[in-house]
């Protein structure tokens, strides 16, 4: 028997890697040492993404920089009474790119999963050199943040670090949101990073804005809105690719390759529901499994819409953590693992 594990993270509990080795601690001691399995953590593009990354190309001489957003201007980073869009700057992450630059690098991947920011990138630009200027003809020399957007009346690029027209940009992302709008960065995630519904409406004009002295005021291409913006900063000024982050990391593994001869795949993510069905990691497995016609089992921390997903095509669909089990409890990491491992040991595995 051969088993793929690809679990996304327990957000706020335990990292992709830790669960797919609780995961392949269980099964071994189910199937005993004969049984082949394959552990494949899984990202999106935000937290645990540069782990998982630096993890597959450890040691390998063609391995681009990769940089996680998260990290850098992450909101997991922020107490909550310093959670506020309009204020956080990318600028942090800027530097880290700088940095990588600095020191000789030519191919970086960005992840962009995780921000606190609402700035198109342009904190993240002005660290890279771009200067901004606003209506009265001045330099805005505060790091750009969300809330300077509607100041931006000229982009100044002569100062832009000289290596960037070297470098090769990569964003991975699972976010297809345009840049501005009723879907865009703003009115969708930015209340999730402490806005309030005056301050989204601010941030959407900023990001409208920005957009037209950019130069593409559509800004609709698929991800300019992932990461308050990021994305577009990325895709406009730094010519970045982009790509899902879910496609990128199985193209790591070589996943097609690994799942041709498995009998079954494992994944699973803190809680699945409708919105798995929009692009989150478990899609992007179960979309794999399905086209090598490999049954793919969802095993979460919690699961709602269950009807939804199994009409996805998820063979078998299972929540680890006990209905009556508090959610504190549930969240401690030794818990966690203990769920995990008693569902992988009783559950229908066939």
């Amino acid at each position: 028997m051969k088993i793929i594990i690809a679990f996304d993270k327990y957000k706020g509990c335990l990292t992709a890697t830790e669960l797919c080795s609780a995961g392949e601690s269980a099964l071994r001691l189910r199937f005993g040492p004969d049984a082949e399995i394959l552990s494949m953590p899984m990202s999106d593009g935000g937290e645990g993404m540069q782990e998982i990354l630096d993890g597959i190309y450890r040691g390998r001489t063609d391995a681009p920089c990769f940089i996680e957003t998260a990290r850098w201007c992450g909101l997991a980073q922020l107490p909550a009474y310093q959670r506020n869009p309009s204020v956080q700057s990318t600028y942090p992450l800027g530097q880290a790119i700088a940095d990588a630059i600095s020191s000789g690098r030519r191919g970086i991947v960005v992840g962009l999963g995780g921000s606190a920011t609402n700035d198109a990138g342009t904190g993240m630009l002005q660290a890279l050199g771009y200067r901004f200027i606003d209506r009265n003809g001045d330099l805005i020399e505060r790091p750009m943040c969300g809330a300077l957007l509607e100041e931006v009346a000229a982009i100044d690029t002569s100062h832009a670090l000289p290596g960037l027209s070297e470098t090769r940009f990569t964003a991975i992302c699972d976010v297809d949101a345009p840049l501005y709008g009723p879907d865009g960065a703003a009115c969708v995630f930015a209340p999730q990073k402490g806005a309030s519904p005056a301050m989204v409406k601010m941030l959407d004009r900023g990001l409208r804005r920005f957009a037209a002295v950019a130069g593409d005021p559509k800004a609709s291409s698929p991800g300019d809105g992932a990461a308050g913006g990021i994305g577009f900063g990325l895709r406009t000024f730094l010519h970045a690719e982009m790509i899902p982050g879910t496609e990128y990391i199985m193209r790591a593994y070589g996943f097609d390759r690994a799942v041709k001869d498995a009998s079954l795949i494992i994944t699973g993510e803190g809680r699945s529901d409708r919105q798995t069905l929009m692009g989150k990691v478990p899609m992007g497995v179960l979309k794999h499994g399905l086209d090598a016609r490999v049954p793919v089992y969802l095993v979460s921390g919690a699961v709602d819409d269950r009807q939804a997903l199994a009409e996805a095509g998820f063979r078998c669909i299972e929540a680890v953590t006990p209905p009556d089990m508090p959610i504190a409890q549930a969240l401690d990491p030794d818990t966690a693992r203990s769920n995990l491992s008693d569902a992988l040991r009783t559950m229908p595995l066939t």
